[in-house]
């Protein structure tokens, strides 16, 4: 658990869309670094010095500190399952649709994340390590990383 405790608001359930707002980061920067990852083996890269350069400079980020260098040795053993990441983003996508006036392209990060993290769920890599999104992109052939 946190260390750090904010009363977010009055409204009961108020703290749990934060925390899918928390969650909806976490994949986004899951998601960028993968990429990256993939990215910079592509063009064929030490990606050693790579996270070295950019992981203490606007780049930085728990994700790409801690994933990137599990992405790459390619350590997806659990930690936050893929399949509970899906399950936040498919309850932001809920969230979206309860908004006034908002329509799914209002959000299209979420949307994005969310199939990319559903294809990940649905070729086999539910119960790996968030991170595994990257790794089912490389199997269906969308990159030769």
């Amino acid at each position: 658990m946190g260390q750090t405790i904010v009363h977010i608001g009055p409204n009961n359930g108020d703290g749990q869309r934060c925390k899918m707002i928390n969650q909806l980061v976490v994949a986004i920067n899951c998601l960028a670094t993968t990429e990256a990852m993939r990215f910079g083996r592509a063009m064929g890269l030490d990606m050693d010095k790579v996270l070295a350069a950019i992981s203490r400079g606007a780049a930085g980020s728990w994700s790409l500190s801690n994933l990137g260098p599990r992405y790459l040795a390619g350590d997806f053993a659990p930690g936050f399952r893929l399949r509970h990441l899906l399950k936040d983003l498919n309850y932001c996508a809920e969230l979206i649709a309860q908004l006034p006036d908002a329509s799914p392209s209002d959000f299209p990060a979420v949307h994005l994340a969310r199939e990319l993290v559903r294809h990940a769920e649905s070729a086999g890599h539910g119960d790996e390590n968030i991170h595994a999104v990257g790794r089912s992109l490389e199997r269906s052939g969308r990159t030769n990383a």
